[in-house]
């Protein structure tokens, strides 16, 4: 994991509790941002090993497209995507109206 990213593992088995660390090098809560692949990895990881879900800002809302890693962490969590699928899904331009 890298080490300024932070996920927080909801209803994590033995409780509430957190991986990684609570800050940034320069003070911000959670971190940078990561690219969106390894935000996926990140978030997958966090499934992989008990957590019911993941708690995620700058990771979606400086995204390229917010929309669109807002879906692909929802395949990640709630379809058991693997981050490379959902990071297809997130590049794939998306077709308004179709």
């Amino acid at each position: 994991m890298v080490p300024s990213a932070r996920v927080c593992l909801l209803r994590r088995r033995g409780g509430w509790g957190s991986d990684g660390e609570a800050g940034g090098s320069d003070g911000e809560a959670g971190g940078k941002k990561l690219p969106e692949l390894d935000a996926l990895d990140m978030a997958h990881n966090a499934i992989e090993n008990g957590a019911a879900g993941v708690d995620m800002g700058r990771n979606i809302f400086q995204s390229d497209n917010p929309v669109a890693m807002i879906r692909a962490i929802r395949a990640v969590v709630h379809e058991s995507a693997k981050p490379s699928s959902a990071y297809e899904e997130f590049v794939r331009p998306v077709l308004h109206g179709h």
